[in-house]
């Protein structure tokens, strides 16, 4: 399994030039609001829009979000010498049978003729068709996971069993999926209405404590 190239997102957010203007009689907490923006802006990436973003455009599976699972999440949250935000992704490329598969159990080879075996499909856009991935098969391995596999060639046999090699089918990874245009797209828009709502929030907060 390969590592993805890894991706640094700069949170959009802001300025404090334009976050004075929005505070008018406030400016003066400025600093400590477009702090509290970014940072709140990062967890919720972290918890919600980066998910939600990624299968907008991705047919990758739920469980791939679960921590630890497929990627890692650094979040370099805003200091009062430097307002900015960044989230630092890394991550594995993710296994194809976690992508729409089709179909989702392998089949008892065994018991079938080779002519009746059906030839594994899968996609990785949403918005794309699903295509067959000739010359696999979908197996289950000692673990519990389902992939999609194949056979290496007559010359990739192990040295100790003489077995062919098995190999693995991978798509991308989030790091990856995280530099799609669409993505990135949808990913601006749910930070923009998240700063938006944070900013109407905290000028209410000044508003009712008072200058």
């Amino acid at each position: 399994m390969s590592k993805g190239l890894p991706i640094d997102l700069e949170i959009k957010c802001p300025t404090l030039d334009e976050i004075k203007k929005r505070l008018g009689d406030f400016s003066s907490k400025s600093p400590s609001v477009l702090r509290s923006v970014i940072s709140q802006t990062l967890t919720r990436i972290k918890k919600e829009f980066l998910k939600e973003s990624v299968q907008a455009v991705y047919a990758v599976d739920d469980s791939r979000f679960k921590k630890g699972k497929s990627f890692y999440l650094t979040a370099i949250r805003p200091r009062a010498s430097n307002l900015t935000g960044v989230l630092k992704v890394t991550g594995y490329n993710i296994a194809l049978s976690k992508y729409k598969m089709s179909p989702e159990e392998p089949q008892n080879q065994k018991k079938q003729k080779y002519s009746e075996r059906i030839t594994p499909k899968a996609k990785v856009l949403k918005s794309s068709v699903m295509k067959t991935i000739s010359k696999c098969f979908i197996a289950k391995t000692k673990s519990g996971h389902i992939g999609i596999f194949e056979r290496n060639g007559a010359n990739q046999r192990s040295e100790i069993t003489g077995n062919y090699k098995i190999l693995q089918k991978f798509g991308p990874s989030i790091p990856s999926i995280l530099r799609n245009e669409k993505v990135q797209e949808l990913l601006n828009i749910d930070i923009k209405k998240s700063y938006e709502h944070i900013v109407i929030k905290k000028l209410h907060e000044l508003a009712t404590k008072g200058k």
